[in-house]
Formats: C-alpha cells, sequence, structure tokens
C-alpha cells in the first residue's frame, strides 16, 4: 500500500522558506547580536514546521498497533465512526441514484464515477483501521469494517459488471442492502 502522508500545516513550508531567504538575504550586512536572532528565528521557524508539518495515516501496524495513541471517548468515537460511516453511506446512494438513472451511453462515464467512489471509501475504511476504539467497542468496530468491507467488494463487483456490459439493475438491490447493514451499525453507538 502507497504511504498517505501528507502535510497539514499550511504555513509550515511557507515560514521555513521565507526564514531561510530572510537570513541568506541580511546575513552579511547586519552585526553579530541580529544574525543570532535572525539564527533563532529561522530555528523556530524551523521547529514549527516540524511540529505542525506532515502526518501518516496507513493501515493498522502489523504488530495490532493503531496510529491514534489512545482510546477515544465514547462520544469522540460515536462521532468520528458515524461520520465514517456516513462517507459510504453517501457513496452507496449515489451509485443507487446513478443505476436507476443510468442510459447505456453513460456506462463509460458511471465506471470512472465508481472508481472515484471506491477510492472515497477506501480512504475511509483505512482511517477506520488504525483509529484506536473507544473502550467496550472493539467488536462494535470489527463489525464497521468488515460491513465497509463487503460494500466494497460489492462496489468491485459492480465496476467488473460495467466493464463486462452486464445489466447493472440487480446491484441497486445489493447497494442498498450495504447501505442498511452500515446504517444499523451506526445506531449501536447511540446505545
Amino acid at each position: 500500500m502507497k504511504d498517505k502522508s501528507h502535510c497539514t500545516g499550511p504555513l509550515a513550508g511557507l515560514l521555513t522558506a521565507a526564514a531561510a531567504g530572510m537570513w541568506t538575504r541580511h546575513r552579511e550586512r547586519l552585526p553579530g547580536r541580529v544574525r543570532h536572532g535572525m539564527l533563532t528565528v529561522l530555528l523556530c521557524a524551523a521547529v514549527c514546521a516540524g511540529l505542525t508539518g506532515c502526518a501518516s495515516v496507513g493501515p493498522k501496524k502489523p504488530d495490532g498497533t493503531y496510529a491514534t495513541q489512545n482510546r477515544l471517548s465514547s462520544t469522540e468515537y460515536s462521532i468520528y465512526i458515524n461520520k465514517q460511516i456516513t462517507v459510504f453511506t453517501g457513496q452507496l446512494m449515489t451509485r443507487i441514484q446513478a443505476i436507476l438513472n443510468l442510459k447505456d451511453a453513460a456506462y463509460k462515464d458511471e465506471y470512472a464515477l465508481a472508481v472515484h467512489s471506491l477510492s472515497i471509501m477506501q480512504k475511509a475504511r483505512d482511517e477506520v483501521e488504525v483509529t484506536y476504539p473507544s473502550t467496550g467497542r472493539d467488536d462494535d468496530r470489527t463489525s464497521v469494517l468488515r460491513a465497509m468491507k463487503t460494500a466494497m467488494d460489492n462496489m468491485n463487483a459492480y465496476l467488473d459488471a460495467i466493464q463486462d456490459g452486464d445489466d447493472l439493475t440487480s446491484y441497486k438491490d445489493t447497494f442498498q442492502g450495504d447501505f442498511n447493514e452500515l446504517t444499523g451499525l451506526a445506531a449501536l453507538y447511540y446505545e
């Protein structure tokens, strides 16, 4: 799987570049005391960039650890997991509507859109996989991950059916079943 590193600090690169440019332009003309002050500013900017800079989200490590250090509270995890389930249900409902309105000429477009839906679903599942669940919710988390995997498997089968030119109307019921399973699991977190 590819590394999913991404920078989360919008000013991190800008601050570092500005401080470095300021240092190289003015270091010869300034007295020693000011140069040391500018060096301090440059180092502070680099530290800030490092602290706010990059985060990595990926699948759970093989040793069973999570990307998050501590368990979330029940409320936090409930909100978090429902957000991720909503990502899945939104993609499923979009594909259901597409199936209902699909014409033969739109199969190529539908394939690209379904691939995009699958990509969005994969990202959401990866995030759930690396997030430490709240106390007592390990089994519920496993059920959600299993339902997400099933929905993604059905989306892959849908993509194959589009490429093969098969009738897609049966996938409306399949995706509706996935939708119902995921929304039912979301209701578990309100108990």
